[in-house]
């Protein structure tokens, strides 16, 4: 079927270029217009030799008393097609050899991943009901029957958006209001996210890229994002996904093997209050001066070369009783890390959650590489949480220069590591004055 193209996909490389074909299931809109855009350069640079390593053993942190000891993590992202390094599971949702399914909760929901095509784009299985298209109208969204998610525990600090999309039409992005502490050189609601006052153009449903070099820009999201493309940049938009009842879902999808997504100056917000909905999962991608919050976790790592920078990750939703958890209560994370290198995290504010800002599991395979820096970081058990679990010392973790608040369980861990993984470290303070030091995990 020939799609118009949607007018809110803006600087095309050529306004005479002419309309691709695309022949697309029901429930998925895709986006395929290339647009030449210069992608930032990596400017980090080796880490500098340590001014000097410090742990404090005197005290060590049981691992038992964490709310995510070493793992014990729910199913592999529903939206995983394929990992580097790692098994993925078959398309029917069971694992595959050499995959270890003992980190699924007893109870958690499985799901079917998604297996892209060479050129068309797969649409939502069975239990994940998706928008039809009428040529007339625009794409729109069918009426979902999902299972009633339960209330979080804690409310998200900002007034929920409207769960019932409007019919597309431009809107504004709202006034910010304030909710973090920050100084002028931290990124906080007014500098990072949706810029206020933008234009934006409705889209209802999900969309899907498999055009090399398309550029989305000031679109208003009324569901899911699958990139199935390189060097795609999304910008001054907004991401809120839709209601899919009882199955895991990330608002935005980085996780088929696409290579050099650039998300900038854009808000990712759940409008429906759920913990199956969490904010972006994959590798190769940047964020810069993103926004997160309304999701129980916010960026989930699964592969290499990922670089968060100038955004504001906040406002975890938690649930004493998560049915992820076997009803237990949500392991909400800002940044979760289950294999990777090359990671680059600078200048963020993480603050908001239960169990840590940054949790690095190797749930999935070795994490190596890792620079945290001028960063303001709280909450959690403890705020970063390095776990090496069956894949050994953690390599190349470096943190420079953060400032990490005191709203811990554990007071003034900042840095819970085990004995065998070195942590290169400087210039990290508390904001009481308190010594800094790396806490021992056992």
């Amino acid at each position: 079927m020939h799609r118009p193209r949607p007018r809110h996909v803006l600087l095309v490389s050529s306004l005479a270029a002419a309309a691709l074909a695309i022949t697309a299931p029901v429930g998925m809109t895709v986006i395929g217009r290339m647009t030449a855009e210069p992608l930032p350069a990596d400017f980090f640079g080796p880490a500098p030799a340590s001014e000097g390593y410090v742990r404090d053993t005197s005290s060590p942190v049981s691992r038992a008393t964490l709310r995510d000891p070493v793992g014990a993590f729910p199913t592999p992202f529903d939206d995983l097609t394929t990992t580097p390094g790692a098994t993925p599971t078959d398309a029917d949702g069971t694992p595959s050899a050499g995959s270890d399914p003992s980190n699924a909760a007893p109870g958690a929901p499985t799901t079917t991943p998604q297996t892209p095509g060479p050129v068309t784009t797969p649409g939502p299985g069975p239990s994940e009901p998706g928008p039809t298209t009428d040529p007339t109208q625009g794409p729109t969204t069918s009426a979902p029957e999902p299972t009633q998610a339960p209330e979080p525990t804690r409310k998200p600090t900002e007034s929920p958006r409207p769960t019932t999309a409007p019919e597309p039409s431009p809107t504004t992005a709202p006034a910010p209001d304030p909710t973090n502490p920050s100084t002028s050189s931290r990124p906080d609601e007014n500098s990072a996210g949706l810029p206020h006052g933008t234009k934006l153009d409705v889209h209802k449903g999900d969309l899907t890229i498999t055009k090399d070099g398309t550029v989305i820009d000031g679109l208003d999201v009324r569901g899911f994002i699958r990139v199935h493309a390189d060097n795609v940049v999304i910008k001054n938009s907004i991401v809120r996904g839709r209601d899919i009842g009882a199955q895991n879902m990330h608002l935005v999808q980085a996780s088929n093997g696409s290579s050099n997504l650039v998300i900038r100056d854009t808000t990712l917000a759940s409008d429906t209050l759920s913990p199956y909905i969490k904010g972006i999962v994959g590798w190769n991608f940047t964020l810069d001066r993103v926004r997160i919050h309304r999701v129980v976790d916010q960026v989930s790592i699964i592969g290499d070369n990922v670089t968060i920078k100038n955004s504001l990750l906040h406002g975890n939703l938690f649930y004493e009783q998560d049915p992820n958890y076997s009803g237990g209560p949500t392991h909400d994370d800002n940044i979760q890390v289950s294999i990777g290198t090359n990671l680059r995290f600078v200048n963020n504010v993480m603050i908001d959650t239960t169990n840590a800002a940054i949790m690095v599991t190797q749930d999935r395979g070795k994490v190596s590489d890792m620079l945290v820096k001028d960063n303001y970081m709280d909450g959690g058990a403890c705020t970063v949480n390095l776990a090496e679990k069956s894949h050994g010392p953690l390599q190349g973790m470096t943190f420079r220069d953060n400032t990490f608040g005191t709203a811990t369980r554990h007071p003034h861990c900042a840095i819970l590591s085990p004995q065998s993984t070195t942590v290169t470290h400087s210039g990290n303070t508390f904001t009481d004055g308190y010594r800094f030091k790396i806490s021992n995990g056992g």
